[in-house]
């Protein structure tokens, strides 16, 4: 690492990272906040993801990014814990304002060395860019070698994802190129993800859950045998069973070095899959 420099991670919370990521001290996360008429809640503190889920019948909430406060405290932590340079991660531009809103608000803090990277992804899939960021200052990585890093990795995260229902990514405005199936037979399932500009699209149509889980794994294989290093994670929302199943089933046939971990949902973007979210990511890892 750079002589008399220390790097923070910062990582909205769409991220989804393991608790034990977001405790280290040198990460720090920007939370969103879930809205209830006039409850702001800041998600992950005031409102858990399963709580969340089990009001979702009796009320759908707005979602909100971080607010300056929330930004400001955060580049504050940062300071007093000593650290000179920052890395942001944040979810894909296209489906948070997070990302362009800490690009206005850095140039009022110029005793920084700050680099914000638009993962042009969602949940464990934009998660992996800050895990990796983590492991390489682990194993002494500078700032100056790990930003062009991460550019040259941006395509080498995928996340699919299967819904219950399409109902709650459409009424939050998050529905993207997934909109041409709302109407068709109640059977189909897409499976989800981010294309290359970080939008939502239907990577397969499916009829049911069973074939929904099977897509998800033939995706996540594919994907993960393109490289001889990669990380693996599973997703659900409030579906332990499956995520279980589902986590058991791709280490039986990856055989990944590192153990498959689970992702955190954060409440936020449970609003916009609603109950019945199940998913996987897979990471390539690179060399610097």
């Amino acid at each position: 690492m750079t002589a008399n420099k220390k790097i923070a991670v910062i990582v909205d919370a769409g991220c989804d990272l393991p608790q034990a990521y977001k405790d280290r001290a040198d990460v720090f996360e920007l939370p969103f906040h879930v809205i209830y008429g006039d409850q702001d809640l800041v998600a992950g503190v005031d409102i858990s993801t399963d709580e969340l889920i089990e009001r979702l019948p009796e009320a759908i909430p707005t979602t909100s990014l971080p607010n300056g406060d929330d930004i400001t405290n955060v580049f504050n932590a940062v300071r007093d814990g000593g650290f000179s340079q920052v890395i942001v991660i944040n979810i894909s531009a296209h489906l948070s304002g997070t990302h362009n809103m800490i690009n206005l608000m850095m140039k009022d803090i110029p005793d920084l060395e700050i680099f914000t990277f638009n993962t042009k992804n969602i949940g464990i899939g934009a998660g992996f860019f800050a895990l990796d960021v983590i492991h390489k200052i682990d194993e002494g990585a500078s700032f100056e070698q790990i930003c062009p890093y991460l550019d040259k990795q941006i395509k080498k995260s995928k996340v699919f994802f299967a819904l219950a229902t399409l109902e709650y990514l459409q009424k939050g405005g998050r529905i993207g190129f997934v909109a041409s199936l709302l109407g068709t037979a109640l059977r189909i399932k897409p499976v989800i993800s981010c294309n290359d500009e970080g939008i939502y699209y239907t990577v397969k149509k499916t009829r049911g859950r069973r074939q929904s889980l099977a897509q998800i794994i033939e995706q996540v294989s594919t994907f993960a045998q393109e490289s001889d290093h990669y990380m693996v994670a599973v997703c659900s929302s409030k579906e332990p069973v499956e995520e279980e199943n589902l986590k058991n089933d791709l280490a039986n046939i990856l055989h990944p070095e590192k153990p498959i971990f689970k992702a955190i949902l954060d409440p936020a973007l449970a609003v916009h899959t609603g109950p019945g979210l199940i998913g996987a990511g897979v990471y390539h890892i690179g060399t610097i």
